[in-house]
C-alpha cells in the first residue's frame, strides 16, 4: 500500500513538473535577431579626389526593403571621363550581395555589365563574355570591387558583420579575383576633417592599402584613402546644407 501511494504521488510530480514546465516555455518571449548594421536609407555625396584634387562625384543612395536593400550609385569622374550609374542589391540578414548591375561610359565608350552571385564565385556578365570569378580558398568572403563609391562604402559593414580577416575582391576591371587582407593592428593617421569618434578599417590588397573611416554606431562611412594611389573617396555635404 506504502509503495502503490509512493508511486502514485511519484507520478502526481512528474505530472506537475512537466505542466510547469510547458507554462514556462509557452510565455518565454521569441527573441528575434537583428540584422547587421549598414549605412542607413538615404542620400550620401562622396567627392573623388586625387592627389588631393576634386576629380569627380558620386550620388549614393540606401533604400531598404523587408528582406533586402537597394545601394544605388550615380557617378561622373570628370578627370577619368568616366560616368556611371550602378544598382547593388544586398539581403538585410547577411549583407551578402545578391546582385549587381552598371551602366558606364569609359573613354572606350558605353558598356553595360551584371553581376550574378552563387556559393563561392561572382558571374560578372559584359556583353556577350561571362566569366566567372571564383573566391580565393584562403578567403571565402567574396565583395564586389567596381571602383565606384557605393560598393566601396559597404566594405566596413560586410566585413564586421562576416568576422572576415581575408576577403577576395571580385573586380570588374578585367573580372579577376583579388584576396584582401584585413590588417587589425594597423593604425593609420586620421585625414585631417575626419571626427575622432570614427574608427578605421585597413585593408590590404597587394601592395596597395585601403583605409575606411566610419561611424561606429552607423557604418557611415566619411572616407576612403587608397594611399598609395593617392585616390580618396570624401563624403561632403551637398552645396546648401
Amino acid at each position: 500500500m506504502i509503495a502503490a501511494v509512493n508511486r502514485e504521488g511519484r507520478r502526481m510530480m512528474r505530472r506537475l513538473i512537466v505542466s510547469i514546465t510547458g507554462l514556462f516555455l509557452a510565455v518565454v518571449p521569441v527573441v528575434a535577431t537583428a540584422d547587421p548594421l549598414r549605412p542607413p536609407d538615404g542620400t550620401y555625396h562622396y567627392e573623388l579626389r586625387i592627389a588631393g584634387t576634386v576629380s569627380g562625384q558620386s550620388t549614393v543612395i540606401v533604400h531598404g526593403g523587408a528582406d533586402d536593400f537597394t545601394v544605388d550609385d550615380d557617378s561622373r569622374y570628370t578627370a577619368l571621363n568616366v560616368t556611371g550609374h550602378a544598382i547593388a542589391h544586398y539581403a538585410n540578414a547577411t549583407l551578402a550581395l545578391l546582385s549587381y548591375s552598371a551602366d558606364a561610359v569609359l573613354p572606350s565608350g558605353p558598356q553595360h555589365a551584371d553581376v550574378t552571385v552563387a556559393p563561392g564565385r561572382m558571374t560578372i556578365t559584359v556583353g556577350s563574355q561571362h566569366v566567372d570569378v571564383a573566391a580565393d580558398p584562403t578567403a571565402p568572403l567574396q565583395i564586389l570591387g567596381d571602383n565606384f563609391a557605393g560598393t566601396t562604402i559597404m566594405v566596413p559593414a560586410i566585413i564586421e558583420a562576416s568576422h572576415a580577416t581575408r576577403f577576395t575582391y571580385a573586380a570588374t576591371a578585367g573580372a579577376i579575383a583579388v584576396p584582401a587582407t584585413v590588417q587589425a593592428d594597423t593604425i593609420p593617421a586620421r585625414p585631417v576633417g575626419i571626427l575622432s569618434r570614427d574608427r578605421w578599417l585597413v585593408v590590404a590588397v597587394g601592395n596597395i592599402h585601403e583605409v575606411f573611416w566610419y561611424d561606429p554606431t552607423t557604418f557611415v562611412v566619411d572616407d576612403v584613402e587608397i594611399t598609395e594611389q593617392q585616390i580618396e573617396f570624401r563624403r561632403v555635404e551637398p552645396a546648401g546644407h
